[in-house]
């Protein structure tokens, strides 16, 4: 299997980013940051849906905790609602 179709297929798979409390707690962090919600695990995924296809792989490669993805995640989702 490619290293493309293995990056593909588990962007499908937003869950399994989630399954660590800690990592979740830190991208919870960077939503309510932007947005000033707190959101639950299902509207976080929501979310993080929403993010462009290369932060996505990002966050399957360095973990949704990982703190520089988590400033480009920041970074786009303040871009995104100030427009």
């Amino acid at each position: 299997m490619k290293t493309e179709d293995i990056m593909t297929s588990s962007i499908c798979c937003h869950e399994e980013l989630f399954a660590d409390q800690n990592e979740e707690d830190v991208f919870h962090d960077t939503v309510l940051d932007a947005t000033g919600q707190s959101l639950d695990r299902d509207a976080l995924i929501a979310v993080f849906k929403t993010l462009p296809e290369n932060l996505q792989r990002l966050a399957m490669q360095w973990h949704i905790g990982d703190t520089d993805f988590n400033e480009l995640a920041l970074k786009f989702l303040r871009d995104q609602k100030s427009l």
